[in-house]
């Protein structure tokens, strides 16, 4: 049993087309660079405008190392305003905080919102 699920679903709104990311379990170093490559994948669909933006949901998301926070704001140096995270675990917004990268973030309640701010 993997200690990482990375699902993707589409979602439109209109006429724009979303990658919605839904990350659950563990982002360690046994699993970082599964999660790398799933946004890596995402990333590449978006410059290449095969979707109009990336949303990366976290509710199911129970642990997230310091390399795993890194890849998220690397993805959103590369995809500023066509990138959000929704659903985030206090705990991971709370590093963020601390870190003081939650200023280059894009935070929301929920995908819906997000994709409402993205549209």
């Amino acid at each position: 049993m993997s200690r990482l699920d990375i699902s993707v679903e589409q979602r439109w709104s209109n006429e724009l087309q979303f990658a919605v990311l839904r990350i659950g379990g563990f982002v360690d170093v046994s699993t970082e660079d599964e999660f790398r490559s799933g946004i890596d994948s995402i990333i590449q669909q978006v410059l290449q405008k095969q979707v109009s933006a990336c949303i990366l949901s976290l509710e199911s998301l129970a642990y997230l190392n310091s390399t795993g926070l890194a890849a998220l704001v690397d993805t959103n140096r590369q995809l500023a305003e066509r990138f959000a995270l929704a659903s985030v675990p206090d705990s991971v917004l709370q590093i963020a905080k601390l870190l003081g990268v939650d200023e280059h973030l894009n935070f929301f309640d929920t995908v819906d919102e997000a994709i409402e701010a993205l549209s």
